[in-house]
């Protein structure tokens, strides 16, 4: 039987998907390599074909993922026009209900923040570099004349990431809607912003 030409680079990014969704859904040490093919409708002797290790594909999907996140809020804050008005909108819809319910396509650092924090360097490295885009669109969207902008936009971003991983974990979705409410208020006045 012949391939069409990209068959093996579809295959190969249908894992990177199916792994960045089990990851954040269930967690990256819990998820093995065999429910992971079969989940994504493959055999598990496929996999070496593409990845050498569990790590290297932990590396591209987590990657892959904290990618998808900044993208997703890039356009967000596109969408709102810019400055203190489209950081708003993106701390809004990173500390949104939607976002609770998305385990297994929100944010990877909120929901697997602290397993990618235990992997090897080479992959702390790769998901720290994704995710200074996240930072950067942080820093480019604070108050002009914000002091250390850099350290504020970190400060800024732990605190939606702790307060998603807080709500997620409240089992009173009242309580989960404070959490969120009390985030996104605290986000803004970290940046000299009341909302």
């Amino acid at each position: 039987m012949r391939y069409q030409a990209d068959h093996k680079e579809r295959t190969h990014q249908q894992i990177v998907e199916t792994a960045a969704r089990m990851f954040r859904k269930n967690g990256v040490v819990a998820t093995g390599v065999v429910p992971l093919m079969k989940e994504a409708g493959l055999t598990q002797g496929g996999f070496y074909a593409h990845f050498p290790s569990k790590e290297a594909l932990v590396r591209e999907a987590a990657t892959s993922a904290v990618n998808q996140t900044a993208d997703g809020l890039r356009k967000v804050a596109e969408a709102a026009g810019g400055g203190v008005t489209a950081l708003q909108a993106l701390i809004e819809a990173y500390l949104s209900e939607g976002h609770i319910e998305r385990t297994e396509t929100g944010c990877a650092l909120a929901a697997v923040g602290a397993e990618l924090a235990r992997e090897p360097q080479e992959t702390r490295g790769a998901v720290m570099t994704a995710t200074r885009k996240i930072l950067s669109l942080i820093e480019v969207l604070l108050p002009e004349g914000t002091a250390e902008p850099r350290s504020v936009a970190g400060s800024v971003f732990g605190l939606m990431s702790g307060t998603l991983q807080l709500a997620r974990l409240a089992p009173d979705p009242q309580e989960a809607q404070q959490l969120l409410q009390s985030g996104r208020k605290s986000a803004m006045r970290l940046v000299g912003v009341s909302s």
